[in-house]
């Protein structure tokens, strides 16, 4: 269900809308994508944390097993894999 302006309500995923792990692994990859595209750092670090969110819901779906959502380059810290 939708809020207000069209966006997804807070409450959506609480009235059925279950997400699949192929969907948190897809949101996953999304966010690192936009994070590797954007220049302010403090929107590439929620990026990453939502992403390693998104990757470990994914994981509790699949006994544990990090699904593998790509890389991130983090600044002064070189690539950052996001996988088991």
């Amino acid at each position: 269900m939708n809020g207000e302006n069209g966006y997804p309500s807070r409450t959506a995923g609480a009235e059925g809308d279950m997400q699949t792990r192929d969907d948190l692994v897809e949101l996953a990859r999304a966010c690192l994508k936009q994070a590797r595209e954007s220049k302010n750092p403090v929107v590439v670090a929620e990026l990453i944390h939502l992403a390693k969110g998104y990757q470990v819901r994914a994981a509790a779906m699949d006994n544990g097993k990090l699904p593998d959502i790509g890389e991130q380059a983090v600044p002064d810290r070189g690539p950052v894999k996001f996988d088991s």
